[in-house]
């Protein structure tokens, strides 16, 4: 009974659905036509080097700020990118007090299957992919709460001499609709060899050494805002650059 709960409560598909680039986050109903802003809470990224490639873990809070006051079967659609070359290989949602785990299946079967849970008015997810471009469905959320989900996914890292740099997924963040928006950024490491973390495009914000409750070590810095930060330029304005972060050996 466990296993045929745990494949319907969350579907996580790869897609051949035509999706036009964008980041965008709203929230409806399943009966009204049109849309209102979503937001996104307490938005967290854990950050952690391995040689070739960085996996990054997000943790996200939707809501709609009430905006549908008295509703409770609203869906959530976020619209967004990655990094170039990442690829997602997990996907969590909370559901009450249980964690349950995306299954991976083809395009049109997952599709149905989450159609059949929202009319039953359940718990799915529905995650599409078109190169960059993802597309994000969770039902049902209630308006003034919020719904909370771990999006995992691997991206490459650069490197130049001994200096190693990766894009952040501030361009997804960035389709939060609120005035500021807040990250906590945690950088993740077994030991210290990869030496001092830092913002290339945002050194004001320093990283401090942080130990948790089960004794994990990180390396954690509160950005207050990231929206001034989507569209970077440099060399003369010429080239927009993502927010990134740096691994230095040595602070």
């Amino acid at each position: 009974m466990a296993t045929f709960f745990l494949l319907f409560f969350l579907i996580i598909i790869v897609s051949s659905l035509q999706i036009h680039a964008a980041n965008e986050l709203s929230i409806q109903t399943l009966t009204d036509w049109g849309s209102k802003p979503g937001f996104i809470e307490n938005a967290r990224l854990v950050v952690q080097p391995h040689g070739g490639y960085v996996e990054q873990s997000l943790y996200l809070e939707y809501s709609d700020h009430g905006g549908y006051k008295g509703h409770d079967s609203l869906e959530i659609v976020h619209r967004f990118e990655l990094p170039e070359g990442s690829v997602v290989n997990d996907l969590w949602l909370w559901v009450g007090d249980s964690i349950m785990q995306a299954v991976m299946m083809e395009t049109w079967t997952a599709r149905a299957i989450y159609d059949s849970i929202v009319s039953q008015r359940r718990d799915p997810a529905f995650l599409a992919k078109e190169g960059n471009q993802y597309e994000l469905h969770v039902f049902p959320l209630k308006s003034g709460s919020f719904r909370k989900i771990k999006l995992n996914f691997i991206a490459p890292t650069k490197w130049q001499g001994e200096r190693a740099t990766a894009s952040l997924p501030f361009r997804l963040l960035d389709a939060d609709n609120s005035k500021e928006k807040p990250v906590k950024v945690l950088f993740k490491t077994p030991k210290d060899n990869w030496g001092w973390p830092c913002m290339l495009e945002a050194e004001e914000y320093a990283f401090q050494d942080l130990i948790d409750a089960y004794g994990f070590r990180y390396k954690k810095c509160d950005i207050p805002d990231i929206s001034k930060y989507s569209s970077l330029n440099r060399l003369e304005r010429t080239l927009t650059m993502e927010l990134v972060n740096c691994w230095k050996n040595g602070k």
